[in-house]
């Protein structure tokens, strides 16, 4: 063999041996197919879409669907969306424009620009892959998102960690095109959620391919929703839906300084009022234990709540915790008392529901049950739940549909004291006249007429301060609305 083959051999070698220690840059070739837009044309795509949201619902995971029409301009660059929401006979138009370094936003009904936190920006940059993943490409690729090592013979697959948010693609290493895009992120109720986007059923318009099709699973699979893409076209130019403000900032997220008040109400009955929730917590004293009921909005507010009890009675256990009904304001910080080993009370509906809560990852921001992970105690009440020590006691009634707000309803009433506690059932403006009482109002009254219960005086839990209503009510003034005027 002569030199000059000996070396054409050799380099030929390493850069054979070269192509296959370097990873092909799927992101880059999934662009290419996508299009490749840069800052224009733009892809212009019409849609369709069912959208669900969890809400405060008479069941949990009840969940409102809307049905929303629209158009979006979209390249490397931007993001444009039109969109109208129809509501029964009305219609509610919103649009917005993303970019980079921006998003401005008018909602549904609105007619001003929605204040955009940083959040809220690095959200919608995610969420449009919703629609097209052209926008998400291109941030991967200018973010240098690395090839994970994840990937698997049939996916190429990129991991980004953004702003409390981890986002995976997933591209078919032979065709190039995206399967699908996940977003994990946390949920102060529920913990890390998985929103996914999965793309079917692919057409071409000029040189770019786009999926038809869009399934959308969200908070792991307890929503299902699905995009449809009508029609695809290569325009020039997008529309300007919004007009940019002469100076553009993101709106600080503010965060609410913890602030408790405790009430006693009688040396061995007290609340816990979270002023930065708005609720009041009931503290029940035992003669060798601690009831607590609600707990708002996340594990942070329950681990409060149960520093405060001991420092109020720092020798007695809280043995049971129990919630009026399935909403955020009163199961949020359930996780923090499953910590604590106490028993969860609650009717046996919610089985299901208090073991999502409990057994939740929260990996993305560990509370103690993630730190240190306890076994759920579960107790049930069927219809009531009498709890004394020979000189207090409290009866925990199941009124479940009479609330006329869940199934799953309980009031906590004290007999000796002739007080009743309950959750938001009670609407009455202070320093108004009475007037005729709504659904839960008096499917509250009549509760308590048909449990036969000597009631003077109806404490609530949430709000104690704003919407300018009576928290600590007068049997009477009930009473008053069940005959008042509309």
């Amino acid at each position: 063999m002569t030199l000059r083959k000996t070396l054409t051999t050799v380099l030929l070698l390493i850069v054979t041996l070269t192509s296959y220690a370097k990873n092909p840059d799927y992101l880059v070739d999934c662009q290419q197919k996508l299009g490749n837009f840069g800052a224009d044309p733009y892809l212009k795509i019409s849609f369709e879409e069912t959208y669900n949201r969890l809400y405060h619902a008479f069941k949990p995971w009840q969940a409102r669907e809307h049905q929303i029409s629209g158009t979006i301009w979209c390249n490397a660059n931007d993001f444009v969306k039109s969109g109208t929401l129809q509501a029964g006979e009305k219609t509610y138009d919103a649009k917005s424009h993303l970019t980079k370094t921006e998003l401005m936003q008018i909602g549904f009904g609105e007619q001003k620009l929605t204040g955009i936190t940083e959040d809220r920006f690095y959200e919608a940059t995610f969420k449009t892959a919703r629609y097209t993943p052209v926008f998400l490409i291109d941030y991967f690729i200018q973010y240098n998102i690395p090839l994970s090592k994840e990937s698997t013979e049939e996916f190429a697959i990129y991991e980004a960690s953004v702003n409390d948010r981890i986002v995976t693609l997933y591209i078919y290493k032979t065709s190039k095109l995206i399967h699908k895009v996940t977003i994990l992120e946390f949920d102060e109720l529920y913990g890390d959620v998985l929103t996914s986007y999965t793309y079917n059923e692919y057409h071409q318009v000029e040189n770019a391919s786009y999926a038809t099709i869009i399934d959308v699973e969200k908070t792991n699979g307890k929503l299902s929703e699905e995009v449809k893409i009508l029609s695809a076209e290569i325009v020039s130019a997008a529309p300007e839906l919004i007009k940019r403000p002469d100076v553009y900032s993101f709106v600080e997220e503010k965060e609410k300084t913890p602030e408790v008040n405790i009430v006693d109400y009688t040396e061995r009955i007290r609340f816990i009022e979270l002023k930065h929730t708005d609720d009041r917590v009931l503290m029940v004293e035992f003669e060798d234990f601690l009831l607590i009921a609600e707990a708002p909005l996340n594990s942070e507010n329950g681990e409060l709540i149960i520093a405060e009890a001991k420092k109020i009675v720092p020798n007695k256990p809280i043995k049971y915790f129990v919630f009026g009904h399935h909403h955020n304001h009163y199961t949020g910080g359930l996780r923090a008392f499953v910590h604590e080993e106490a028993t969860i009370l609650c009717v046996e509906s919610n089985n299901e529901y208090v073991n999502y809560l409990a057994t939740a990852s929260h990996s993305l921001h560990p509370d103690k049950l993630e730190r240190v992970p306890i076994d759920l105690k579960l107790e049930n009440i069927e219809t009531v739940k009498t709890i004394t020590d020979g000189t207090l006691t409290m009866e925990i009634h199941f009124i479940g549909e009479k609330s006329a707000h869940t199934a799953d309803y309980l009031v906590y009433y004290f007999p000796n004291e002739k007080m009743l506690f309950q959750d938001d059932l009670v609407w009455i403006k202070k320093d108004e006249e009475i007037k005729k009482a709504g659904p839960r109002q008096a499917g509250l009254y009549n509760a308590i007429k048909d449990l036969n219960l000597q009631v003077e005086t109806v404490i609530q839990s949430w709000p104690i301060d704003s919407y300018n209503v009576k928290t600590v009510i007068p049997f009477t003034d009930i009473e008053k609305s069940m005959t008042a005027p509309e």
